[in-house]
């Protein structure tokens, strides 16, 4: 089938950039899902503004991927295009009190790098992996801190290609939540650099710490399981969403491939051959039943994009 000539002109401008009907399961943990229409990796911020001011231009869709930890990619796939951003988008560097990371650094190794330098403030977050912008862009964190707890700035790259830095003026964040204080849709804004100011810690310490939260999230999470995390939000804070569908009995139930994790009741893992409809037929059930006997309904902490089905 011939492409659109929106997607033709992207294809011939930039030969060897673009993938076209790229599968996307390999790129999120939960290792399922349909391929995308386009799928680009800019490797330095030329290109990326290249290929944004375009897609604006003809209207295409795009969608910003980061590690998939959070993500369900439905069996249909992604219409558009989908980026992710390449090495280019990867440095960690420390000026004074402030630690700058790109947002396509991972974010374990982000907090590794903040307690060598004596710089506190990360360390609660090492254990949660992806990237440095889908932390943030869900606020993403633990019991101690979130990832944009001492954000103090983001750069960012606008539809029209304009970089820009905006300080902590220019955001909120809530429980896994963040928005653009200017009501600029979170999507519109491709998040590139990420500033936090910190405070002075003592290095051993500080890795003592990541060593213990990483100790403490391997015995309670099937860490090496395809899984994109915790499935739903916390109700409140006493009261843990894992809590509530494990004292209704339902580790271990199944649909199709996937399962309630039997080690922590708030994570569904693919045992090998769910497809998308399996794990969201789950999650739907689990939001019923938690409903009818709890009065309670569980909201999904993870992202669910894409189609059904094929077009």
């Amino acid at each position: 089938m011939q492409p659109p000539p929106e997607y033709q002109k992207l294809l011939t401008d930039f030969p060897g950039l673009f993938r076209e009907q790229e599968p996307l399961a390999p790129l999120v943990r939960f290792r399922v899902g349909g391929p995308a229409d386009l799928f680009c990796q800019p490797q330095d911020l030329d290109t990326l503004r290249a290929v944004v001011t375009h897609a604006d231009k003809k209207e295409i869709p795009l969608f910003v991927m980061g590690d998939g930890t959070n993500l369900l990619v439905q069996d249909g796939g992604m219409r558009g295009l989908v980026l992710r951003l390449g090495k280019g988008f990867k440095e960690i560097r420390v000026d004074g009190d402030c630690l700058y990371a790109g947002c396509a650094a991972k974010l374990p190794r982000v907090c590794l790098h903040a307690a060598g330098q004596g710089l506190a403030g990360l360390e609660g977050l090492s254990g949660i992996p992806g990237t440095v912008g889908g932390a943030i862009a869900m606020n993403a964190g633990t019991p101690e801190s979130t990832a944009c707890e001492t954000l103090e700035s983001l750069k960012v790259c606008e539809p029209d290609g304009l970089i820009r830095v905006l300080g902590k003026e220019a955001f909120r964040f809530a429980y896994r939540r963040f928005y653009w204080e200017d009501g600029t849709p979170l999507e519109k804004r491709i998040l590139l650099e990420a500033c936090w100011r910190l405070r002075k810690g003592e290095a051993q310490i500080l890795r003592q710490q990541i060593r213990q939260a990483l100790r403490r999230r391997k015995a309670c999470q099937p860490v090496a399981a395809a899984s994109a995390g915790c499935i739903f939000k916390n109700p409140c804070a006493d009261m843990p969403a894992g809590r509530l569908i494990d004292e209704a009995g339902f580790k271990g139930m199944q649909r199709g491939d996937a399962m309630v994790s039997p080690r922590h009741a708030n994570f569904i893992i693919n045992q090998g051959k769910a497809r998308a409809s399996d794990i969201l037929s789950l999650i739907t059930w689990i939001q019923e039943q938690i409903l009818e006997t709890q009065g309670i309904l569980l909201e999904k902490e993870v992202r669910i994009v894409g189609e059904t089905s094929p077009v």
